[in-house]
């Protein structure tokens, strides 16, 4: 059984460089050029979704429940380029939504990825530059896969594209030095408190992977301080396993994170409905209004989700998946338990090496209650579901 070693920056171009175009080849020294479009079309609904938090299907944002044909460009479609030259190693990957600096705009194209190194062969390699975290998991195949920044429902969140020094190992093993990101003041809400780093992020992960199994185990780290100058912790651990056994596979990954959503490695979404109108497509990240100072305490996150996938033919597969995530927090003697959950169904279709249509629908919803002693519990309640075809090409 051969092990091979995938780090974040490996990972990401085998996946995206499966059908790419190779533009120059000398020895070892090659330039490629990748991408990927995603089309969406098909119909969502929403219900119980709250007022201006509602970016979902409903044409006015007023709507507590509504529904909506869904139409648009993925904003995870994207076209980069990579090279080899003499060990010296690079690339470049621009999004048709990425927030390219930290404080650049979102919901704009920007840099994906942006990085150069040094491949020292059994010694390592070296990489700077905005790359994925080690925590990027990649075990679901849900369409609404964030970038891989949330693996598609119940907010499991497990990754995001940072500035890093990153040193990868052959036997599999990863270190990585990163810019913490930590949520800044914001002095129109209350909810965000003001942080100071105190350390860089550092973060480590194991990848094994042989052709029947792959597995990952991976940590990150940080530490600041709020405005009330009390000590912030925020760290998230992560561990995902997929066996495949003839024509199926399972998938299962593991969460948890002690305010990670600081680091934005692990939020809790409403999923009030999906969006027909702008273009790109994720579901909405908003917290309830009546949770007060929500991330200014101490929040934990579980997280878990499960995958079955079966291949029917050579070209046509047929998978189910499904999600939760607990989050948790006390805030003046008042606790708050938020429970996200969703399913799916998919029935993807390879047209060809480079065109697939992938079929899916699938729920995703939210429960959340507080309870405050001696008074009454309350319940809140907020959902969507989608019926919806991706075209998607590769190369």
């Amino acid at each position: 059984m051969k092990k091979i070693l995938i780090s974040a920056v490996a990972a990401s171009a085998m996946m995206s460089s499966l059908s790419a175009i190779e533009v120059y080849k000398d020895g070892n020294n090659s330039v490629e050029v990748y991408g990927t479009l995603r089309n969406v079309l098909g119909y969502g609904h929403s219900f119980n979704s709250r007022a201006e938090k509602n970016n979902g299907v409903s044409t006015s944002s007023r709507e507590i429940t509504g529904s909506d044909i869904l139409f648009g460009i993925q904003g995870n479609s994207r076209v980069g380029m990579n090279f080899k030259y003499n060990g010296f190693i690079g690339g470049a990957l621009i999004a048709l939504n990425e927030k390219t600096f930290q404080n650049s705009t979102s919901g704009t194209p920007g840099f994906r990825q942006l990085y150069g190194g040094y491949d020292f062969g059994s010694a390592g390699k070296l990489i700077i530059g905005k790359i994925e975290t080690l925590t990027t998991m990649n075990f679901s195949s849900d369409i609404f896969d964030g970038d891989s920044g949330m693996n598609g429902f119940g907010g499991t969140t497990t990754s995001t594209r940072r500035f890093q020094v990153q040193y990868s190992l052959p036997i599999g093993l990863s270190f990585a030095v990163s810019e913490s990101e930590l949520t800044k003041q914001n002095t129109t809400e209350l909810k965000v408190p003001i942080v100071r780093k105190s350390i860089p992020r550092v973060s480590l992960s194991y990848d094994y992977k042989s052709e029947s199994l792959l597995a990952k185990v991976a940590a990150t780290y940080t530490h600041g301080e709020t405005y009330q100058n009390k000590s912030k912790d925020a760290f998230l651990v992560t561990a995902g396993v997929k066996p495949s056994f003839g024509a199926a596979y399972i998938s299962t990954l593991l969460t948890y994170g002690l305010n990670a959503d600081l680091m934005g490695e692990m939020k809790t979404p409403i999923p009030g409905g999906f969006s027909g109108r702008i273009g790109t497509l994720t579901m909405t990240t908003s917290i309830p209004d009546d949770v007060p100072n929500f991330i200014a305490n101490d929040v934990s996150r579980y997280a878990g989700l499960f995958e079955f996938g079966y291949s029917i033919t050579e070209n046509f597969k047929t998978i189910i998946g499904a999600g939760y995530q607990l989050t948790t927090t006390v805030f003046q003697s008042k606790r708050y338990n938020l429970h996200s959950y969703a399913a799916f169904l998919q029935l993807p279709y390879s047209v060809s090496k480079n065109f697939t249509l992938i079929p899916q629908v699938g729920y995703a919803g939210l429960t959340y209650k507080n309870a405050l002693s001696n008074k009454n519990v309350s319940y809140t309640n907020a959902g969507g579901m989608y019926a919806l075809m991706q075209a998607r090409f590769n190369f």
